[in-house]
């Protein structure tokens, strides 16, 4: 696979009511060769996200029918969007205090704009790693719980002190 065909295949939603800012975002995303959707508002934005499940949410604090944290709150909460990747953007939020609630919400990320476009193709380019990662970690515990649940052989790991922390069913 090539990068380019990688990043063809990763699917980014861009919410942003802002008109000006949401295309130029898309702009960006769009030249460094990722698939976009992007929506105005809240509405547009469930719909958009449960319809093409995107590796990446770009999410504005300020919609015109909610806020983006109480967005990014629903989006987690639902059991077919949570492990969507989210990051907060704001050019109004942009304080601390506003960054931590918003990363407490459930966002994975928060960027306060004005942000270059170099900046935030990294951040985006960032924040696909660490999805990656996850996910890859993901697959190896659910390939590590099949062969210690499968296993014939008695299994037990054991914690630092020496106590028995789990034994498989052949334990």
């Amino acid at each position: 696979k090539t990068m380019n065909s990688d990043k063809a295949k990763t699917h980014i939603l861009v919410v942003d009511d802002e008109k000006a800012d949401r295309m130029a975002t898309c702009r960006v995303l769009k030249n460094a060769g990722y698939k976009i959707f992007q929506a105005k508002n809240r509405e547009e934005c469930l719909r958009l996200a449960r319809k093409h499940n995107p590796d990446l949410l770009l999410l504005d604090v300020n919609l015109p029918d909610s806020s983006g944290m109480d967005v990014c709150q629903q989006i987690k909460a639902e059991e077919g969007l949570k492990d969507i990747f989210i990051v907060l953007l704001s050019a109004i939020n942009t304080d601390t205090e506003s960054q931590a609630k918003g990363l407490e919400t459930g966002a994975d990320g928060y960027i306060a704009r004005p942000i270059s476009n170099r900046e935030l193709l990294a951040r985006v380019e960032a924040m696909l790693r660490i999805k990656a990662a996850e996910g890859a970690l993901k697959a190896s515990e659910k390939r590590f719980g099949a062969l210690m649940e499968n296993s014939t052989d008695s299994i037990s790991l054991l914690d630092v002190k020496g106590r028995v922390i789990y034994d498989n069913p052949a334990a």
